[in-house]
């Protein structure tokens, strides 16, 4: 195995690089000059290659040099960002977790005070709907949202999506009665872009056609669908567990509903980054399993 130079060395070498000057690196490196040019000739012998030429009033890098100084800067950003890193974050580095924002906003939030009741562990996270690549992204836990994946033994089924049509109460009032399909008539229907099952899926077993409505309103995700229901702008077609606690309240109502046997239900899943020790991150995955199941939580 090769003998690896001295990460001062390094440093020396890249500093001055930069400057093109051994003088400015000292100053940065806080070095004397003759201390810099001792260490960057240490390098060039211990590479058996001249890094610099060397004139009177100034340093030039070799082709060489060059060549050596792109190949070694990233490891130098790496290096000083992971000693950056762990002074700032400690042992207690935060647990990153990839979450739909609907999920993050309306199951995950709700029970954050349960978890930090009993566990001491930081949590970073992000809400995204995009595939998440453990192998190049800083994620411990992604909750996936979409169809089963083909081989289930590498994630956990959190919550299996369970629609149904849900809108204000002061919107019943004003419209008057929504009893059946064909009541949407008088009313705008609400649709989330990203949902996998939209009104016309919901309707696939029934004659009543979807585009025979007074207008639609479209949102990215479904947290902002949810609030135009609550506003009164429509009617949406929200996940029953989401929209659960606002029924509870008051604020939200279920007009009708109909039976769709041949709608292939989409889902939450849960997938652990296998890179990560069991250890940092078994007790949040128990967590969230515990509350998308609603069962004892930890």
């Amino acid at each position: 195995m090769e003998r690896i130079p001295s990460t001062q060395a390094l440093r020396c070498f890249a500093s001055s690089a930069h400057w093109m000057s051994f003088a400015k690196a000292a100053d940065e490196l806080c070095l004397t000059p003759a201390a810099v040019s001792v260490q960057i000739r240490k390098l060039e012998d211990s590479l058996g290659i001249q890094l610099f030429q060397r004139y009177n009033r100034r340093i030039e890098l070799t082709e060489a040099g060059d060549k050596y100084l792109q190949r070694i800067r990233h490891i130098l950003n790496d290096l000083e960002a992971a000693t950056r890193d762990i002074k700032q974050k400690g042992d207690l580095a935060p647990i990153t977790i990839a979450s739909p924002p609907t999920f993050l906003k309306y199951m995950i939030m709700p029970a954050l005070h349960e978890f930090f009741a009993v566990q001491q562990q930081n949590l970073r996270f992000i809400d995204t709907l995009r595939t998440i690549d453990f192998d190049t992204e800083d994620v411990d836990l992604w909750v996936r949202y979409g169809l089963p994946s083909k081989d289930h033994s590498q994630e956990t089924l959190l919550l299996e999506e369970d629609l149904c049509p849900v809108c204000s109460p002061d919107l019943l009032q004003k419209v008057g009665t929504i009893s059946t399909p064909e009541d949407l008539k008088k009313v705008r229907l609400l649709y989330t872009e990203r949902r996998l099952i939209q009104w016309d899926n919901y309707f696939i077993d029934s004659d009543f056609d979807h585009q025979s409505v007074a207008g639609n309103l479209w949102f990215l995700n479904s947290v902002h669908t949810l609030d135009a229901a609550l506003a009164g702008h429509g009617v949406a077609l929200m996940n029953r567990e989401f929209a659960t606690p606002f029924i509870a309240k008051g604020e939200l109502a279920i007009p009708f509903e109909v039976d769709s046997p041949k709608i292939t239900r989409p889902g939450y899943y849960l997938q652990c980054n296998p890179n990560q020790l069991p250890s940092e991150i078994s007790p949040i995955e128990h967590w969230l399993i515990s509350i998308s199941h609603q069962e004892e939580r930890i």
